[in-house]
C-alpha cells in the first residue's frame, strides 16, 4: 500500500531540523512519500536545509507557497501534489515513534467503512497526554484525556471517537476526495476536527489508536501564523450544533466509583462549561450548591486568591468543575492545609481526579 504523508510547516530550521531527522530514518524504506508545504516560509535556512535533505532522499518532495494559505488550503493544495492510496497528516511539530505510522496506515487499510484513525499525541515535555481524539458537549469541544499520564489504562484502551485531530491521523485518500478536503473556509482551527466529524455524522469509523504514539510540541507550528479562532469557532457551531452528540458522560462515566456517589459536593466552577449540571446529573453526583471563582476565566486559578479561609475549614467535600485539571495543579500548599482525600476535580476533557492526586500533596 503507497502512502502519502502531508505536512505543511511554516517553522524555523530547528524545528524542522528535529521533525525531519526522526521522520526520515523512519521511513526511507517505506513505500511512501513525503510532501512538504512551505506555507508562506521566508526561513532560507529551513528551505536550504530541506531542499538539501530532499536531494538524498528521493521520496521528500518540497513545494513552496509565496503567501501563507493557512492549514485547509496548504493541505488541500499539497494532497492534490501527492498519489498515495492513503494519506498521513501530520504537524511539523509531531515526532512519531517508530512503527507508528506504518501501524496507523496499517490500521485504516484494513477497514471496512469509511475511517479515519489517530495516534496518542504526548506532550515530550511532561509525558502526559495531549490528545487521543475529541469529545463534545453542548458548544464545547476538547482533546479526551488531556492532561493524564500517557500510560493510564484508559488512555491505553482503543476506541472509537466522534472525531480526530489530524496533527498525526490517517485516512484513505477516496474519503478525504469525497468530502472535497479540508474546509477551506477555517484557517488554522476546527478543520481537521469538521472533516473527522462527517466521517463519523455519515455512517463512518473515527478510530483512535493508542499503539501509535507520536510527541506533539503542540503549539510551535500554530504559534508561527496569525491566528484567531473565534471567526472559525462561529462558523463551525453555527453549521454542527443540534447534530452532535453530546458524550464527555462516556469519558466520565467509568471513573466515577460507587464511593464518589455516596457524598455530597459543595461544586466550586473554576471553568466556563455551562453544562456542569446537566453532567453532573447524569453521572449521579450530588451537590448541596456551587461557589463560582473569581479567576474561573484564568488558565490558573489559584485557590488562595478565590476562597477565603473559611474554605479550609468546610468539613464536607469540594467537587472542582474546570475546563482542564492543570488550571488547579498550582495548589499543592492549599491541598495540603486542606487536607480532605474526598476532595474531587472533573473537568472537560474527560478526567476525574482527586485534588491531593492532582498537586502531589498526597505522595
Amino acid at each position: 500500500m503507497f502512502f502519502s504523508i502531508i505536512v505543511a510547516f511554516n517553522n524555523p530550521y530547528a524545528l524542522m531540523s528535529n521533525f525531519l531527522e526522526n521522520l526520515v530514518p523512519q521511513i526511507k524504506s517505506f513505500k511512501c512519500e513525503l510532501i512538504l508545504f512551505a506555507d508562506g516560509c521566508q526561513d532560507s535556512n529551513t528551505l536550504a536545509y530541506i531542499s538539501n535533505t530532499a536531494r538524498h532522499f528521493p521520496q521528500i518532495r518540497l513545494i513552496c507557497s509565496a503567501e501563507q494559505c493557512g492549514y485547509s488550503i496548504a493541505n488541500n493544495l499539497a494532497v492534490k501534489e501527492s498519489s498515495g492510496d492513503i494519506l498521513v497528516f501530520m504537524n511539523s511539530d509531531v515526532l512519531p515513534m517508530p512503527g507508528s505510522i506504518e501501524h496507523l496506515v496499517e490500521v485504516v487499510s484494513r477497514m471496512p467503512v469509511p475511517c479515519a484513525a489517530q495516534g496518542r499525541l504526548i506532550y515530550p515535555q511532561n509525558m502526559r497526554i495531549q490528545s487521543t481524539g475529541h469529545l463534545f458537549c453542548g458548544c464545547y469541544n476538547s482533546h479526551v484525556y488531556a492532561g493524564k499520564r500517557y500510560n493510564d489504562p484508559l488512555v491505553l484502551k482503543k476506541g472509537v471517537r466522534q472525531a480526530l485531530t489530524t496533527a498525526f491521523c490517517a485516512m484513505p485518500r477516496s474519503v478525504f476526495d469525497y468530502y472535497g478536503g479540508f474546509d477551506e473556509r477555517y484557517y488554522n482551527a476546527y478543520e481537521g476536527m469538521e472533516l473527522t466529524l462527517k466521517i463519523t455524522h455519515d455512517g463512518g469509523i473515527c478510530l483512535y489508536c493508542p499503539e501509535c504514539p507520536a510527541y506533539h510540541i503542540t503549539g510551535s507550528t500554530r504559534n508561527m501564523i496569525p491566528f484567531d479562532d473565534e471567526m472559525p469557532g462561529r462558523y463551525f457551531w453555527s453549521t454542527w450544533k443540534g447534530r452532535i452528540n453530546a458524550d464527555i458522560q462516556d469519558y466520565l462515566e467509568p471513573q466515577i466509583t460507587a464511593k464518589m456517589r455516596s457524598h455530597v459536593y459543595l461544586q466550586i466552577e473554576c471553568g466556563n462549561v455551562p453544562e456542569w449540571p446537566m453532567i453532573l446529573s447524569s453521572l449521579e453526583i450530588l451537590t448541596s450548591g456551587k461557589i463560582v471563582a473569581r479567576d474561573r476565566f484564568s488558565n490558573k486559578v489559584d485557590l488562595y486568591h478565590n476562597l477565603p479561609f473559611s474554605a479550609l475549614e468546610y468539613t464536607g467535600p469540594y467537587l472542582f468543575t474546570v475546563n482542564s485539571m492543570s488550571t488547579l495543579q498550582g495548589n499543592y500548599h492549599w491541598s495540603v492545609v486542606r487536607n480532605n482525600p474526598n476532595d474531587l476535580i472533573i473537568d472537560g476533557h474527560g478526567n476525574v481526579i482527586r485534588l491531593l492526586d492532582l498537586t502531589g500533596a498526597d505522595s
